[in-house]
């Protein structure tokens, strides 16, 4: 739980209308017995401003976070890999101070402590009435190394189709990125994806309106020690995103914020 404070340069809230966001585990500590977590909280706001010229407003904030996590078999030695993720979220007024927000989040956080050691076995086989052979199985295992996140910038157009009407004036824009495809290389991964924007504009006769907009992305990632045989998984988050322009010709422009983690696999 925290306040966040609307800046002075936008109006009081009246009422939310939207509040949405992500949360990234940002700095992973390691102790005798305990994993210390530290990230960021993005929140997204949409609201309503008793400005009768300007009534809908948008606004955004980053907010930290920390949690200390039990766990008895970590060490300061230990690989760890720690995920965050954003399961609830609320935003309300304070009926007193209408420049103040109550934040409530619920982040879920899983915390995983990896140990790795060599066994080696002998047996004795003798059997006088039986040949004997002994065979060996491999044991196979996995754990997730955290690659250093970083923040990516794209631009693409968004065309508005024919049948919705032409845009006066976009008030207001999100983009929620898909990741499709992951191709790793020597120190890099190339990838694609789709944005899925949503658009609030209004038309040459006063109206209001809403638009949905599908557009791919392609964009290069500098991920030092990963291979062409690494295993790596990408999520991105939209930090922000811009969309500009008028009539059925908008420019786009969207500012990720990238985790990527890669399985390391050994025998």
């Amino acid at each position: 739980k925290d306040e966040l404070r609307v800046p002075q340069s936008m109006p009081p809230v009246r009422q939310v209308l939207l509040s949405r966001g992500y949360a990234v585990a940002k700095n992973i500590h390691k102790e005798e017995d305990k994993i210390v977590v530290e990230g960021d909280l993005r929140v997204f706001i949409v609201y309503l401003s008793p400005d009768k010229n300007a009534p809908l407003q948008y606004m955004s904030e980053t907010l930290p976070f920390g949690e200390i996590i039990n766990d008895a078999g970590c060490t300061e030695d230990s690989p760890i890999f720690v995920t965050a993720n954003l399961e609830r979220l609320g935003v309300d007024t304070q009926e007193e101070n209408p420049d103040l927000l109550e934040v409530s989040a619920v982040i879920r956080i899983c915390s995983l402590c990896f140990g790795e050691k060599e066994t080696y076995l002998v047996e004795d086989l003798y059997d006088r009435q039986h040949e004997c052979e002994l065979t060996w199985l491999p044991m196979q295992t996995c754990r997730r190394r955290q690659l250093e996140g970083q923040k990516k910038v794209v631009r693409m157009g968004i065309t508005v189709p024919d049948s919705a009407p032409e845009v006066a004036r976009v008030l207001y824009s999100c983009a929620m990125p898909e990741i499709l495809s992951v191709t790793p290389g020597r120190d890099r991964a190339a990838v694609e994806g789709v944005m899925r924007y949503l658009l609030c504009y209004t038309t040459a006769d006063a109206g209001i309106k809403s638009l949905q907009a599908s557009v791919p992305f392609a964009t290069d990632l500098s991920l030092p020690g990963v291979s062409e045989n690494s295993d790596v998984h990408v999520e991105a988050f939209a930090e922000y995103a811009v969309v500009e322009g008028s009539g059925r010709e908008l420019e786009a422009r969207c500012c990720m914020e990238i985790c990527a983690y890669e399985t390391v696999c050994a025998s």
